[in-house]
Order: C-alpha cells, then sequence, then structure tokens
C-alpha cells in the first residue's frame, strides 16, 4: 500500500467532530493499520468480543469499540492480543 495525505473538513464553526476523525486516524496510524483487510476480504487474526452497553469499557489505543443498539464490540488486532493480559469486560 502507498501512503497518501488525507484531508479532514469540516462544515460549520463545531470542530469536535472533525478533532475526533483527526484522533482516531492516528491512532490508527500509531496501531499499525489493524483493520487492514486481507486479499480474501476477512480480518484473519483479528479477536472480537461482545459486551452489554452498560458495561464501561475504554478501549486501548489500538482497540476499536463499537456501539450498538443492544451491545457493543471491541475489535482487537491479533499482534495486541496477549492472553491472560487484556482487560476483561
Amino acid at each position: 500500500m502507498r501512503p497518501f495525505k488525507l484531508t479532514v473538513r469540516r462544515f460549520g464553526p463545531e470542530r469536535a467532530l472533525s478533532q475526533r476523525l483527526q484522533e482516531q486516524v492516528t491512532a490508527w496510524e500509531s496501531a499499525g493499520h489493524p483493520f487492514v483487510w486481507s486479499a480474501q476480504g476477512t480480518m484473519e487474526g483479528m479477536r472480537i468480543r461482545a459486551c452489554s452497553l452498560e458495561t464501561d469499557y475504554i478501549p486501548q489505543a489500538y482497540e476499536t469499540l463499537l456501539k450498538k443498539q443492544w451491545a457493543q464490540f471491541v475489535f482487537t488486532p491479533q499482534m495486541h492480543d496477549l492472553e491472560n493480559t487484556s482487560a476483561e469486560i
């Protein structure tokens, strides 16, 4: 994959969302692009954990927390999934 420049533009005076996007892209870059899909279109080596919305979980820099209507999911790339050292949710 070739490097490229990413530009974030905001519409209107509110800066919070564009700043949040910049933070997320920076974290993704620092984590080594953990959601790069394989040629087969899979997330090989990705650990996915599900828990209730009431669970207070703060993801590590290399994790992604996805909140849906009834549950939340934590995506951890294999390179960071160390058995018995990850936080339990």
